[in-house]
């Protein structure tokens, strides 16, 4: 449930717009005991000044920003970095809990 929201919002918000081929990749990296998920889309990209506000304006951001906080306190990092015209990415880093 934290992932869907995060990929339909790529679809709505990015690829949608898009006249050519849009794309969306999922990639992951475990270091020591940390997982990092990051979803990129080819989008239109999100404005500079919107960055800063974006997970407190949509409800699927929004809800992602409180599951992480009740699974792992303060122990999650929730990032969006954007280019306009380019791409989104949404980078995720929690806590590896059990091995995978």
């Amino acid at each position: 449930m934290i992932l869907q929201p995060i990929v339909e919002n790529s679809i709505k918000h990015g690829i949608s717009k898009k006249t050519d081929l849009g794309k969306i990749s999922i990639s992951t990296q475990k270091n020591d005991k940390r997982l990092k998920i990051v979803v990129t889309d080819n989008g239109g990209g999100i404005p500079e000044s919107k960055i800063p506000f974006i997970k407190n304006t949509g409800i699927g951001l929004s809800s992602i920003d409180e599951r992480l906080k009740v699974l792992y306190e303060n122990d999650y990092s929730f990032d969006i970095e954007s280019t306009e015209e380019k791409e989104t990415k949404v980078i995720l880093s929690i806590p590896v809990t059990q091995e995978i």
